[in-house]
Order: C-alpha cells, then sequence, then structure tokens
C-alpha cells in the first residue's frame, strides 16, 4: 500500500498511531470502572468543554465507530422523506 497518502477504504486495515499505541500499552492492566465512567473519560469531557468554551456543556460519549459515524452522517445529511405522496414514515394516510 502507498504511504505517501492517507487511505480511507476502511478504518480497520492499520493499527493506531505509534503514541496512542504506547498509551495503550501503559494503561491497558489498570482496572476502569465503565467505559463513560472513568477517570479519563471524565478528563476527555473536560478537555472537550474547554476546547468548546462551554464549560456546563453536557459531553457524552459513544460506544463504538460505527454508532459514531452514523450519528455524524445523520447530523450533516439533510433531511429528506424518502415515502411516496401521502405516505408518511411508511404508513398510508388516513385520507386514502
Amino acid at each position: 500500500m502507498n504511504t505517501d497518502i492517507l487511505q480511507f477504504q476502511s478504518d480497520y486495515q492499520e493499527a493506531c498511531h505509534e503514541n496512542i499505541l504506547k498509551r495503550l500499552t501503559e494503561e491497558y492492566r489498570k482496572p476502569y470502572p465503565g467505559y463513560g465512567s472513568d477517570s479519563i473519560c471524565e478528563a476527555a469531557k473536560e478537555k472537550t468543554r474547554k476546547a468548546c468554551h462551554c464549560p456546563n456543556a453536557q459531553v457524552e460519549f459513544l460506544v463504538g465507530g460505527t454508532q459514531t459515524n452514523a450519528t455524524v452522517i445523520d447530523s450533516f445529511l439533510p433531511r429528506h422523506t424518502l415515502c411516496g405522496q401521502r405516505t408518511y414514515c411508511g404508513a398510508r394516510s388516513r385520507s386514502h
């Protein structure tokens, strides 16, 4: 694979950046309560609030890349109705 350009076929084709791998190696034996309620997530929430200049923001995390991608894509794309005329969300209108 050509390493001179960024590849976006799949995020499963390569491992993470070496600095992330090093940090994971340092942390992986430490016990943590549950995703979203540990000290690392709390620190990330604070950094996010600070970066957004919103100290009281409610910051939540999604648990996987697929969920994250679907949420972000859904927020960027315009809303469209894919239903036919007189049809709403897959159900026929009562005016038929």
